[in-house]
């Protein structure tokens, strides 16, 4: 099974765009900034909770019984925490889209029968299908590509990094390899 959900992700790699857009379309009807994640995670009915986790570890999600719940690391940035759950949402969106039997999803080591599951040495290189996927869900999600053409296109922000990561509420660091892979 793990063969076929790694190649069935695969598929889904160049329409994450798309894939991100249209749950914010279907879930709010339309794109305003910055995206509000915390909606994102109560309309799709995550039980979400803000805890102290090993400095390592971002946060998880489990999937069990059609019900998700995920863990965030209340020591990290409020911008890290934003992209650890947009994050975590990509595992649960390619956990429907791959009808997979997984059940849970971890961002470093949190839980050792998770990790035996699911983890291998390629995971937290950015090798693995399913984590490649759930970071460009989260930066597909939070830095939709319409809305950043838009303001790339406008000479006020093209140039400033800065501030088109204020008006997204992500990192500089995020934005700026946002931009770099837009066309990827």
């Amino acid at each position: 099974m793990q063969a076929t959900t790694t190649q069935d992700i695969r598929k889904h790699l160049k329409s994450v765009d798309s894939i991100a857009e249209n749950l914010l379309l279907n879930l709010f009807g339309i794109v305003s900034l910055p995206i509000n994640i915390d909606d994102v995670i109560t309309k799709l009915r995550v039980n979400c909770e803000i805890q102290q986790l090993p400095e390592s570890v971002s946060g998880a999600i489990k999937i069990q019984n059609n019900r998700a719940s995920m863990v965030i690391n209340v020591n990290h940035s409020k911008v890290r925490q934003r992209f650890t759950k947009a994050h975590e949402i990509g595992h649960l969106v390619a956990h429907i889209l791959t009808n997979s039997n997984k059940e849970g999803f971890v961002d470093h080591d949190l839980d050792a029968v998770l990790i035996q599951k699911n983890r291998d040495n390629n995971s937290a290189k950015g090798r693995d299908p399913e984590e490649i996927f759930a970071n460009k869900f989260a930066a597909a999600i939070l830095i939709p590509r319409t809305k950043l053409i838009e303001y790339l296109r406008d000479e006020r922000y093209a140039n400033n990094i800065q501030l088109l990561a204020d008006i997204f509420d992500v990192s500089k660091a995020a934005m700026e390899f946002r931009i770099k892979t837009i066309g990827n």
